[in-house]
């Protein structure tokens, strides 16, 4: 046989260690999709702002995932989404209305660029999430976002009440807003 006219296997055989087709981009299955939808699961994330004090609801997205809550929080800021005395939802709301700069390594740097600096910024925005199974049209108006300061961070485990409830000494209600718009529930 000539050189140039070695025997090549067929193309639908596949040659050691690798595959024939593509396999394609990984995408949920629709119908367990649907399942989670049709079962009430999902959540919706509010995109919070604070502005000069002031805390607003100023976008409203739905997510088709399970939503947890967190064992326990962790930093200094947190929230909860409250109907009444029912918990919703809480969460921790990390490093936020703050900017940090670092030190300058350089040893011949000017002193003011030695060690760290932090500014409280008069704007910023955060997420809050809510299930979707736990809200009604009713109820909208009646539920409460809370942003929390943190004294310290509680040791114990977050359980289904409001955080001004479980953890009042550690928590300072700073912001509220009540109400949720009536797009939380359209889909």
């Amino acid at each position: 046989m000539p050189k140039d006219q070695r025997p090549t296997k067929p193309p639908s055989e596949p040659s050691s260690g690798g595959r024939t087709q593509h396999e394609g981009d990984q995408v949920p299955r629709p119908a367990a999709r649907r399942r989670a939808v049709d079962a009430g699961g999902g959540y919706v994330r509010l995109r919070m702002r604070v502005e000069d004090g002031e805390m607003s609801i100023v976008d409203v997205h739905h997510v088709d995932s399970e939503l947890v809550m967190p064992e326990r929080l962790l930093g200094s800021n947190a929230y909860d989404v409250t109907l009444g005395e029912r918990l919703l939802h809480a969460d921790s709301v990390p490093d936020v209305g703050v900017s940090r700069s670092f030190p300058n390594p350089d040893p011949n740097a000017p002193p003011e660029q030695h060690g760290h600096h932090f500014h409280e910024l008069s704007m910023y925005e955060f997420d809050v999430r809510v299930p979707v199974s736990d809200l009604s049209p009713e109820d909208l108006p009646e539920v409460a976002v809370s942003y929390f300061k943190l004294k310290e961070t509680p040791e114990a485990p977050v359980r289904r009440e409001p955080l001004h409830s479980q953890f009042a000494r550690e928590t300072r209600e700073v912001m509220r807003v009540t109400g949720l718009p009536p797009e939380v529930l359209e889909k």
